[in-house]
């Protein structure tokens, strides 16, 4: 699960 690091660094853009 690469995408889960990449959203977790990157989780507040793609939250909000």
């Amino acid at each position: 699960i690469l995408r889960f690091l990449i959203w977790q660094r990157n989780g507040e853009k793609i939250k909000k």
